[in-house]
């Protein structure tokens, strides 16, 4: 996964995390049991570990009480689709000019640490 959909996914996490406050649910362990998820799904969300899907967000948004924010989430977790195909097809065109571009770095570093 690209850097830039990482850091959106974490930012989205963090977003959640703030809704399950909000609701009055003080961790994902007490929050799990109302979405009938396990609990290190919610964790995994929260951390920007896992993307969720549309039907996850409609459940958190019903169980923090987020129901208007429901429309803004949706379009991020398709917004991640986009980057995702995005990196995925990467590969298939060709990874030469991002190879290309990587050439003058390498030719100034002097001391290689593995």
């Amino acid at each position: 996964m690209s850097i830039q959909a990482q850091e959106a996914l974490q930012a989205l996490g963090a977003r959640l995390r703030g809704y399950r406050k909000d609701a009055g649910f003080a961790s994902g362990r007490l929050s799990a049991p109302a979405t009938s998820w396990q609990e290190p799904k919610v964790s995994r969300i929260e951390n920007g570990k896992q993307r969720p899907s549309e039907h996850d967000i409609r459940v958190w948004c019903e169980t923090t009480g987020q129901g208007d924010q429901l429309g803004d989430l949706v379009a991020i977790v398709r917004y991640f689709d986009d980057l995702w195909l995005e990196w995925r097809r990467q590969p298939q065109t060709g990874v030469e000019k991002r190879q290309r571009q990587a050439i003058p770095v390498y030719a100034k570093t002097k001391v290689f640490r593995i």
